[in-house]
């Protein structure tokens, strides 16, 4: 939803889409590598039960409450 948003806010001239997507391959780079690095310590963290029960606790209240944050701005902001 944000991307589409980001797109329509750039107001950019009818068929000339591609070129502002190329300009952003150095952002979708940049989440590619913070995914491969989540995907690593997870990885890591399941070889670890104890640690890896209060890794998931944590980091699920966090992504909760962005997810509540990013909803009530969307509706009220």
């Amino acid at each position: 939803m944000g991307f589409a948003s980001l797109m329509k806010e750039l107001d950019i001239p009818e068929g000339q889409v591609l070129k502002p997507l190329v300009g952003n391959l150095g952002v979708e780079a940049g989440q590619v590598t913070v995914l491969a690095a989540a995907f690593a310590a997870t990885f890591w963290l399941i070889k670890k039960p104890k640690a890896w029960h209060i890794v998931r606790e944590i980091a699920s209240a966090m992504i909760g409450a962005v997810g509540i944050y990013w909803t009530v701005e969307r509706i009220w902001g």
